[in-house]
């Protein structure tokens, strides 16, 4: 299911939320190891998930919803759980059949549109493709 596919991807993607996680807006780095709104923001941008198929308000409005109430760090921040659930969230959207099963559209996501925007523009990111068996 859905865990398997960010169990997968989890390596990328912790280094990914890393990144923009351990950094200001303006790229500086930061003691604070969460995403704020304004992080994120930048995060869905560089990451071209802010283009013709979604906006900076549908950005705003993952960063809630994918606010999970159980978890400790504020409504202000997404930590990395509630990262990949905004994750997921884009997945699912982009890939809106609903006859496809939600981990097929999610790792078609990820293979298709996320993995190849990081490896082009963060290329400062190992990309650990499928070595999630090895950890």
């Amino acid at each position: 299911g859905v865990q398997s596919v960010l169990h997968v991807y989890s390596k990328l993607l912790g280094q990914f939320y890393d990144y923009f996680s351990k950094r200001d807006e303006s790229g500086r780095a930061t003691t604070t190891k969460t995403l704020t709104l304004e992080k994120w923001h930048k995060l869905a941008k560089d990451a071209e998930l802010l283009d013709g198929f979604s906006s900076r308000q549908d950005a705003t409005l993952i960063f809630n919803i994918s606010q999970d109430p159980n978890d400790k760090t504020s409504f202000s921040e997404m930590s990395y759980r509630e990262f990949t659930y905004a994750i997921t969230i884009y997945g699912l959207i982009r890939c809106p059949n609903p006859t496809v099963p939600a981990a097929s559209r999610l790792a078609s996501f990820l293979s298709e549109k996320l993995v190849p925007v990081i490896k082009r523009k963060f290329p400062m990111i190992r990309t650990f493709e499928r070595s999630g068996s090895n950890s």
